[in-house]
């Protein structure tokens, strides 16, 4: 009796199911039937773990390669964004020697100023007869007098701007030098998909100076992949403020809409990409996409 008679005997009430009526070989044929089940599944499980395990690499080894691709491209824009930042020292230096360069003049026209001065009270003394004339040597020392005050005036001037830029040049260096080097350490921890510490670091950074467009967008893209998608879309929306035509904020903007499945929204974004680049392919995969994949 085979497991088929077995529940035929089931489903007819007055068939007789005492184990009496059951021989030891169809006993034997049960028990190896359930075996046979046994390895069956277990053969299916392994076959299943195996091909679980194998797309779990393969995915691990794509987002891997997106993330070195992501980090590339972000070292590339810090080392664009201090290559900026030095040219703006330079003119800076400029500016500083065209300054001091005024300062001489002006100096150099005060000292002519009290010759002429001396040279006017050496007249008066000759011409102390010629009341006329002494009348227009006054007038004229008064006007120089006057001028030399100016002058002296828009020196100070010159002077304190020259304070405020040799400060302002000096905070800079030290503010492009502390960012480097939190910056450095953000990206090493983002590498390491340490991701609360990247978030820490990125933080100070724009505590310094909240307009560095890399920072904001490596913060947008910690928060992203944390999930954090309000506070990413506040990176981006402030790195679109400082530019406007920032394809990368308009496109990273788009991907965190379509997250949020706000899908009309995310297309208004990925257009934008579109107009101010045409030539940019990938926003034309999201455009037609919409199976939620993550491209960070």
């Amino acid at each position: 009796m085979g497991l088929r008679d077995l529940a035929k005997n089931i489903k007819d009430p007055d068939a007789d199911l005492s184990i009496k009526n059951i021989s030891d070989k169809e006993k034997n044929s049960v028990t190896d039937s359930h075996s046979n089940d046994s390895k069956i599944e277990k053969m299916y499980e392994e076959k299943f773990n195996e091909w679980r395990n194998k797309f779990i690499a393969e995915r691990k080894k794509e987002y891997e390669k997106k993330l070195n691709e992501k980090i590339i491209e972000l070292k590339k824009q810090y080392e664009e964004n201090m290559k900026n930042n030095l040219e703006k020292m330079e003119m800076l230096k400029r500016d500083e020697q065209s300054i001091l360069e005024e300062k001489k003049n002006i100096e150099n026209k005060i000292k002519k100023i009290e010759e002429e001065k001396e040279n006017i009270k050496f007249k008066r003394f000759e011409l102390d007869n010629e009341k006329t004339e002494l009348t227009n040597i006054k007038n004229d020392l008064k006007d120089m007098q006057k001028t030399m005050y100016e002058e002296k005036r828009k020196l100070e001037e010159w002077e304190k701007k020259l304070h405020l830029v040799e400060e302002k040049n000096f905070q800079i260096k030290n503010n492009l030098d502390k960012i480097r080097d939190l910056y450095i350490k953000a990206i090493d921890f983002f590498s390491k998909k340490q991701l609360t510490r990247a978030l820490i670091i990125f933080d100070k950074i724009l505590e310094i100076d909240g307009e560095i467009p890399s920072v904001l967008h490596s913060r947008g893209l910690t928060l992203g992949m944390m999930g954090m998608y309000n506070e990413a879309m506040e990176c981006y929306d402030k790195i679109i403020e400082i530019n406007p035509n920032d394809e990368k904020a308009w496109l990273l903007k788009g991907i965190i809409y379509r997250r949020m499945k706000k899908y009309s929204k995310a297309i208004e974004c990925f257009n934008m990409v579109r107009k101010i680049n045409p030539e940019n392919f990938k926003v034309r995969r999201y455009l037609v996409d919409y199976d939620d994949k993550i491209f960070f």
